[in-house]
């Protein structure tokens, strides 16, 4: 378990005159992760950037998928949207000053952060441990997972995103972000599965289990490929979009309206042993060609 401390009380001053000039509370719980992982890669001399961060961070996420949304409409005006693995609030706090007319919901594995996010004035439910129990008060018109799937096993990937999939109303939009070409390199070329899976098991939050929350690369055609089965139209892939994050946009629709495609497996695992760069580069030129 990480050891936690308090925040000092001059960065909670600091954020919460940042936050408050846009009229959101900016108060940051004790145990975010976000904050103490800002604070480890704050310059020794200047400890308070990690408030500062915190605070520029969370409201620049909330008004990126605001512009995200102008591209990938909601299907209504005063859409619901949900934060999934929310954390303690950092975008959530935002996201009614970003789009004054959204519904806001957020969700997370650790009751504290949804008690927190409720005390902020945002809606918010305990996630689960089992993606086939994951159950919201409602079906939402938007999902948005930000660094989830990026941390997911094999074992439970692919079941997270059917039921996030699931929890959309018919015409909803799921946004999620997955690691692929352009953080590859960054860490340190894995080898993927024939697939185009890879999961290390190690993370730096150290309140979660590494086999359940660990490092996840994914190639565009395993995502294409756990997409197949799903009601959903892939509307746009941003690659990268989010950081060097992969940003995917889908939407559910009825299932009258799926075009049945054959998996891209056989040839995703042939083209994987030209390496990961060539794999995705030649994925791309049989999407335009086709």
């Amino acid at each position: 378990m990480t050891d936690w401390g308090s925040i000092p009380d001059e960065h909670q001053r600091i954020a919460k005159n940042m936050a408050s000039e846009f009229g959101v509370d900016g108060t940051i719980h004790d145990r975010d992760f976000i904050y103490w992982h800002e604070r480890k890669i704050s310059p020794e001399h200047d400890q308070a950037h990690a408030a500062r961060s915190y605070i520029q961070g969370g409201r620049a996420s909330a008004h990126i998928i605001r512009d995200w949304l102008q591209a990938h409409r909601p299907s209504r005006e005063d859409f619901s949207i949900l934060d999934f693995a929310s954390g303690y609030g950092r975008v959530t706090r935002f996201l009614n000053e970003a789009m004054p007319a959204a519904r806001v919901c957020a969700s997370d594995i650790h009751p504290d952060a949804v008690d927190f996010i409720r005390s902020l004035g945002s809606d918010a439910f305990v996630s689960s441990s089992v993606p086939e129990n994951f159950q919201g008060p409602r079906k939402f018109d938007v999902i948005f997972s930000i660094s989830f799937f990026t941390h997911m096993p094999r074992s439970s990937w692919g079941r997270w995103l059917t039921a996030l999939v699931s929890s959309l109303d018919i015409n909803g939009l799921l946004i999620f972000t997955t690691h692929g070409q352009a953080i590859w390199p960054l860490m340190g070329r894995p080898t993927l599965e024939p697939d185009g899976f890879f999961f290390r098991a190690e993370s730096e939050q150290h309140d979660l289990d590494v086999e359940e929350y660990g490092n996840t690369v994914t190639s565009a055609g395993f995502v294409i490929g756990q997409l197949a089965g799903l009601p959903v139209h892939v509307e746009g892939l941003r690659s990268p979009g989010l950081g060097l994050h992969d940003v995917w946009f889908v939407r559910r629709v009825e299932a009258d309206r799926l075009l049945v495609l054959a998996s891209p497996e056989p040839a995703v695992e042939e083209r994987l042993k030209l390496g990961f760069r060539e794999a995705a580069a030649a994925w791309w030129r049989g999407v335009a060609g086709a």
